[in-house]
């Protein structure tokens, strides 16, 4: 299917909660930036608010992708939105947490380990939630992961530049204009635009995911005729 056949399909089941969800994480992430700043730029020095409010920044940051994954591949089931996330979330996030602690240790004696394992990791949410070998117990996420990764290296290092680098590079000289109560019209579209490449960068990785296991997940989207 043409990926922007899926785009537009997903935007027509759970586009609604997914834009809602984008302008949460993004006017929180700067409520969150100009709290910080007022803490650093105190007179009465730096508080323990700032470590509060970096912990909620550092908890948003994970949580964000793992809902829009959520939310992307919830339009492909027959579950109602809420059950397809009280069903995957708290496992997901488990291995996500599995995840980031690896990724995190590797970093410790160099930053190249740590980003290389960030990169193994990028497939844990599908196959948690996608397959159904590791609902039975038979596969370790991780371990699942890393081999996908292997296999479709260059081509996931293509589309994680593309998405994760170059879009948002050319994305950041337009966020003086997401501040809504400045650019009460732009920035809703630039969300929109930055919600839209999310949802792009989930369908070309669920496309590898598939590649490799022979759509045995049975998760493709299924359009509807009538």
């Amino acid at each position: 299917m043409n990926i922007f056949r899926e785009l537009a399909y997903i935007l027509r089941k759970t586009g609604i909660a997914l834009f809602l969800f984008h302008l949460f994480i993004t006017f929180s992430d700067q409520g969150l930036t100009q709290l910080m700043q007022t803490e650093l730029n105190s007179k009465n020095g730096v508080g323990p608010l700032i470590w509060v409010y970096g912990l909620i920044s550092l908890f948003l940051s994970l949580l964000s992708p793992l809902i829009t994954i959520l939310l992307v591949l919830a339009a492909k089931q027959s579950l109602g939105v809420l059950q397809f996330l009280g069903r995957n979330l708290n496992q997901l996030f488990i291995e996500e947490m599995r995840a980031s602690g690896k990724a995190l240790l590797w970093s410790i004696p160099l930053i190249l380990p740590g980003v290389w394992k960030f990169i193994e990791f990028t497939f844990v949410p599908f196959v948690v939630i996608k397959d159904p070998d590791y609902a039975l117990g038979k596969l370790d996420a991780l371990r699942t992961s890393s081999l996908i990764t292997r296999k479709y290296f260059f081509r996931l290092i293509g589309i994680l530049f593309l998405f994760s680098v170059f879009f948002p590079l050319i994305l950041t000289s337009f966020d003086e204009y997401k501040v809504p109560w400045n650019h009460l019209f732009l920035a809703p579209l630039i969300i929109f635009i930055e919600m839209c490449l999310s949802i792009l960068l989930v369908l070309k990785l669920s496309q590898i995911f598939d590649s490799y296991t022979g759509g045995k997940n049975g998760t493709h989207i299924q359009l509807e005729t009538n």
